[in-house]
């Protein structure tokens, strides 16, 4: 049984944190009538066999009291804090780092140092380019205030939108990654599954739309697979049901763009209630050869169950 990994999800109310958790699980439908988080929603899943419980803390004036009175509760054990910041409500901006003062407080009386990620966000793009200007110089002030006024040394700072799919996948797995000891491990293997299909690139993302592993020729390559995540797994996602997910793996999705091949697979794993997904980026549309996917997977289970 592995220990579980505490992450918290806090914030003022309407900063748009249960927002990122849903665009990340894909279920865009829901944004439209979301309310209020009340309380605490916990989840319980697994990271590439690393257990993770994750805490929205609903930030509502009644609720923020209840954790700042009892951090032993709702605090306690936390590995990862990520704090979300609205920066297109300026007005609210002094409530809510007033906010994050008090949580760095309660940590401190914990004895707690968790890594804390501050996101800026509804740094949407349509937005940015209007109010670029605006926002940057809001980001900046409330960094520079944040290290003026707390002298904590673990602070990440990332701009985030839930309507740029792309990067959010990017930085919610950076920050999952810090959790997981065996990335490097993981990335041994995409690169020796790469090389034998002769493929330039490849991705191994899990259903929470998170990044474990990683490969790529070049910079560009990189970028092109990026930039394909979203579209293929929301393409998948309009093909294959929930339940089905869990039936019989779908079948191969191939697509040419440019002269260029992206090979998407969904992959299960025997006895592992998981699902990834594989995507390979390649010049040819040659046969895949299921044997070096297999031995990729054996590889994989392996090192999940060390």
């Amino acid at each position: 049984m592995y220990p579980l990994k505490k992450i918290v999800f806090m914030g003022l109310d309407d900063a748009g944190k249960t927002s990122i958790i849903l665009v990340l699980k894909r279920e865009l439908s829901k944004i439209a009538y979301l309310r209020p988080t009340r309380g605490i929603e916990r989840r319980i899943f697994s990271f590439f066999g690393e257990k993770i419980i994750e805490h929205d803390l609903g930030g509502q004036t009644s609720f923020r009291i209840t954790y700042l009175n009892n951090p032993d509760k709702f605090l306690d054990n936390t590995a990862i804090c990520i704090y979300t910041i609205d920066i297109q409500n300026e007005e609210r901006i002094p409530e809510s780092l007033a906010y994050f003062k008090e949580i760095l407080l309660k940590y401190t009386a914990l004895n707690l140092h968790p890594i804390i990620y501050i996101f800026f966000h509804k740094y949407d793009p349509q937005l940015k380019e209007i109010h670029e200007k605006e926002f940057e110089k809001r980001c900046n002030y409330i960094k520079s205030k944040i290290i003026e006024e707390t002298r904590y040394d673990k602070i990440h700072y990332y701009k985030t939108s839930i309507y740029d799919f792309e990067h959010l996948i990017r930085v919610m797995s950076e920050i999952f990654l810090e959790l997981h000891p065996k990335s490097g491990l993981i990335n041994e293997q995409i690169e020796k599954l790469s090389i034998a299909m002769n493929a330039q690139g490849a991705i191994l993302l899990d259903d929470n739309s998170l990044i474990v592993a990683e490969f790529h020729v070049s910079e560009e390559i990189k970028n092109i697979l990026y930039k394909s995540m979203a579209y293929l797994l929301f393409l998948n996602d309009s093909f294959v049901s929930s339940e089905e997910k869990f039936s019989e793996p779908a079948k191969d999705m191939i697509i040419e763009y440019n002269g260029r091949f992206f090979i998407f697979k969904q992959l299960h794993f025997d006895g592992l209630d998981m699902i990834y997904y594989l995507i390979l980026l390649k010049n040819d549309n040659e046969q895949i050869n299921d044997s070096y996917i297999e031995e990729f997977k054996v590889q994989l289970k392996k090192i999940i169950e060390r």
